[in-house]
């Protein structure tokens, strides 16, 4: 029983992190696409707020691996898309670099604490 309890849960968590990169990935498409749609030049604070609260919620669903990679997504989109020189891989400025590691860093703690959660939440119901 417990074996089997383990397999699904590990399926589980494999389709969750399928579909909470999934859903990563459409979120920063969106953002970016629906910012660069409606203004000739996206505000870059509000462009990386939004990116930041999807690579939040992204690492509250998912892997610390998934999580990594979406926030790597965002930070790319950001730079190519929303900040100008637009199509451009050209991060001259610092604080486009510092926007990298907040979208990383936002992505482990979000991660960390979510797995933290799930962990308590699993020796709960095994300890039952």
């Amino acid at each position: 029983m417990a074996n089997a309890l383990a397999g699904r849960l590990g399926q589980m968590i494999k389709a969750r992190d399928l579909r909470a990169g999934v859903a990563g990935l459409v979120a920063i498409a969106v953002v970016t696409g629906a910012l660069r749609a409606f203004q000739d030049e996206p505000n870059p604070t509000i462009a990386a707020l939004l990116l930041l609260l999807a690579v939040l919620v992204t690492g509250t669903l998912a892997s610390l691996l998934v999580s990594i990679v979406i926030s790597i997504t965002a930070t790319l989109a950001f730079v190519y898309f929303l900040l100008p020189p637009f199509e451009v891989w050209s991060v001259s400025d610092p604080q486009h670099w510092q926007a990298l590691w907040v979208f990383v860093g936002v992505a482990i703690v979000a991660s960390r604490l979510s797995a933290v959660v799930r962990k308590r939440t699993r020796d709960t119901y095994a300890y039952k």
